[in-house]
């Protein structure tokens, strides 16, 4: 069932784009990964969606440069990714803020990516469950 401000949507749409387009249209958003809130920045023009790598070539490039951290950095990235601010981040480090700053713009530059909800896209599978618990979304084991 369709809710009331989507039927709009969807008609409009339809009147506007051909089947063709519309097909073409829903699989380059179904590249999109809400859990990263790439729809809203695709809205807004900050995200662009070009003709996608293969998922092992991104999946390869992603763990080339998670590779290129250094343990620390690996820590700060999963907390960051993880939305914690580079103030909690320090205490939970034992570090200052000037510290973890530096080194959460180092990991930027190193992973390539201009904003912190960027870095998740890069930390290998079997750590997201960290990001999780320190977001909250899991409990601590």
């Amino acid at each position: 069932m369709l809710t009331a401000h989507i039927r709009p949507i969807l008609e409009a749409t339809k009147a506007v784009l051909d089947r063709q387009q519309r097909v073409a249209a829903a699989a380059r958003g179904s590249q999109l990964r809400p859990e990263f809130d790439e729809l809203p920045r695709y809205a807004l023009g900050l995200l662009t969606i070009g003709r996608e790598p293969t998922e092992h070539t991104a999946a390869h490039r992603a763990s080339s440069l998670w590779e290129t951290l250094s343990p620390a950095e690996r820590d700060v990235a999963v907390l960051a990714a993880a939305g914690r601010p580079n103030s909690a981040i320090a205490v939970r480090r034992d570090r200052s803020v000037r510290t973890v700053d530096a080194q959460v713009s180092l990991i930027l530059q190193k992973l390539m990516v201009s904003s912190r909800s960027d870095i998740i896209g890069h930390i290998p599978a079997d750590l997201l469950h960290r990001v999780r618990q320190q977001s909250g979304h899991e409990p601590d084991a």
